[in-house]
């Protein structure tokens, strides 16, 4: 994919994710950065039909990594105060 691919997809995230949320937020940025940099974004298809299912499935796949990565720093935080 060019640099310009990448960018138009990453306008395309956000743009469903705001037709969705009905408002862009901080957290819609760190959802692109995790879909870019750990390649999950090669999991949305193109097909306009498919697509906002494929970007929701995506959402939530990240959104519980994000809830586990903290359960799990405080797990770290908890032992290390014993």
């Amino acid at each position: 994919m060019t640099e310009d691919s990448i960018f138009e997809l990453r306008k395309k995230f956000l743009l469903g994710l705001v037709k969705e949320e009905g408002e862009l937020l901080n957290k819609h940025y760190d959802f692109c950065d995790w879909c870019f940099n750990s390649g999950s974004f090669s999991e949305v298809r193109e097909d306009p039909i498919v697509f906002r299912s494929d970007l929701s499935n995506l959402y939530i796949k990240w959104y519980y990594q994000i809830k586990n990565g903290f359960k799990q720093e405080n797990r770290k935080e908890i032992n290390k105060d014993r």
